[in-house]
């Protein structure tokens, strides 16, 4: 039996209450009802860039079988975990143009890492967005023993005593690294970085005071937030979430132009062509009309946000410019 490292675990343990309405929709592959001219007998693979069981995997299979529906084709949803989604990207990358490989994309591989990292693909010149797919908010917490419950009081501390208080990250150059020197740039305050492998430890050291503060995906800290052992000081977004409605925002916490939301994104090779493009669309519009869809991601903690492309590669060089910008400021090097 393989037990599943603690990170995993607690990733999988946040999208239990889903598992079994997935179960409904997909189980690895979802064949059509009658083959389409378009796609052939040959199957559509949906790769995931991450082990199953986490957001990107949970937005695959829930989108799956109504791809599989729409365009009448076996859909096979294929995980290639690693380098945080790097290698199932420049995979996807050097797949033929064809619609029969696509990939569930996510932020890392795409907006952070072309700037940290010598890539095997160009994230732009090699793809063709197709439509963004998901959306979150991360939260910013404080741990109790801060006595902090607000933005403004996190500056005004901060302010006080520059380089005295310290932020966890899941290791450098990651978002919650990145969202934190960001933070700091628009704020003017002066926090020091405390790397660790992954939420457990980190969410663990902000727990037992050792570190103050930290941006997470809220399966790690609301059960903390509930417990009132971490303090929610605001999303990590310039908009209320319906999913949080407790929460400030950024906007309403002071700092309106702090916005960094969490997303996955359906992605082709380049060159896909535009016949395919729209058909896939065509599908996807299905899908944000769907209630059980729109169910499933919510009990994810995601909402279902889709675009087209122009607006999606649009939302992703905005992010770009803004890691680059952040990164080359603060001089931040890959480990």
């Amino acid at each position: 039996m393989v037990v599943p490292k603690r990170e995993e675990a607690m990733r999988i343990d946040r999208y239990l209450p889903v598992l079994a309405v997935l179960a409904a929709f997909v189980i690895g592959a979802v064949a059509p009802a009658k083959a389409n001219d378009a796609f052939g007998s040959k199957p559509i693979q949906l790769i995931v860039g991450f082990t199953p069981g986490g957001g990107s995997d949970t937005a695959a299979r829930v989108i799956a079988p109504i791809l599989a529906k729409e365009l009448r084709a076996t859909v096979i949803v294929d995980n290639k975990p690693g380098a945080a989604g790097i290698i199932a990207s420049d995979f996807v990358a050097k797949a033929k143009p064809d619609g029969h490989t696509l990939l569930v994309a996510s932020p890392g591989a795409f907006t952070i890492a072309p700037y940290l990292n010598k890539l095997p693909y160009d994230p732009v010149k090699d793809f063709t967005p197709v439509s963004q797919l998901t959306f979150y908010p991360n939260i910013m917490v404080a741990g109790a023993e801060t006595g902090i419950t607000s933005v403004s009081e996190l500056i005004a501390k901060t302010k006080a005593a520059p380089g005295k208080y310290n932020f966890a990250s899941t290791g450098v150059g990651a978002t919650p690294h990145l969202a934190f020197a960001y933070f700091s740039m628009l704020t003017g305050i002066d926090l020091n970085h405390v790397p660790y492998k992954g939420n457990p430890q980190a969410v663990a050291d902000v727990l037992g005071g050792r570190v103050e503060f930290y941006v997470a995906d809220p399966a790690a800290v609301l059960p903390h937030i509930q417990t009132g052992k971490l303090r929610a000081l605001a999303l990590s977004t310039k908009d209320k979430s319906r999913l949080f409605p407790d929460i400030p925002s950024m906007t309403e916490a002071g700092v309106p132009k702090f916005d960094v939301p969490f997303w996955h994104g359906l992605m082709a090779p380049k060159g896909l062509p535009d016949d395919i493009v729209k058909k896939l669309l065509a599908a996807l519009s299905v899908i944000g009309a769907d209630r059980e869809v729109n169910a499933a991601i919510e009990k994810a903690g995601m909402e279902l946000r889709l675009s087209n492309p122009k607006d999606f590669a649009q939302m992703m060089d905005g992010e770009r410019a803004r890691w680059k910008y952040v990164i080359e400021t603060n001089n931040i090097k890959a480990e």
